[in-house]
């Protein structure tokens, strides 16, 4: 039970310092190199099929659980 307390207080620690890196980026127009940096840590597609859209999986720092080996997806 204790585990789960520090992993929850952990996360709550974690939203709030990505809702604060997201407050500087309140009125931006475009999005820019440094904000993906500082806010997204992988980008994920779907395989390609001829004629058919892909669907675009973004995983962001601090809310989402991050890889281990990035050259490794699978």
């Amino acid at each position: 039970m204790k585990q789960s307390s520090l992993q929850s207080s952990r996360t709550e620690e974690d939203v709030e310092l990505f809702i604060e890196r997201l407050k500087k980026y309140t009125d931006v127009q475009e999005l820019t190199r440094e904000m993906c940096l500082e806010l997204i840590e992988y980008i994920t597609l779907d395989a390609y099929v001829e004629g058919q859209p892909r669907e675009i999986y973004i995983n962001y720092k601090l809310l989402d659980e991050p890889l281990k080996d990035k050259r490794s997806l699978f």
